[in-house]
């Protein structure tokens, strides 16, 4: 969130609430989507993919600054966390 922030207040200002919109996403799905999409599809499967495009559809950003993004924090953090597993393999060696 710290890293959004920065970017989004020094770097791209002119956006910045698609911008941190865009790289909180990644962070807020991987917790409270899995959590939302489990109970609607608990009462009722087809109600999860009324949810899903409703959330979407409402939603008044950028919708090309949203998606890019996303997809750029989203890759980043991956790629943070590869390094960190090979930083924990590489240690785990010389141990």
């Amino acid at each position: 969130m710290v890293s959004s922030a920065f970017i989004a207040t020094y770097v791209m200002p002119a956006v910045a609430t698609e911008v941190l919109v865009g790289m909180a996403g990644p962070v807020v799905v991987a917790v409270g989507s899995i959590m939302l999409m489990d109970r609607v599809s608990r009462r009722t499967p087809e109600g999860l993919t009324r949810l899903l495009i409703r959330a979407f559809v409402l939603m008044s950003l950028d919708v090309v600054v949203f998606v890019v993004s996303f997809t750029i924090y989203f890759v980043l953090l991956y790629l943070v966390e590869t390094f960190y597993v090979y930083q924990l393999c590489v240690s785990n060696r010389t141990s």
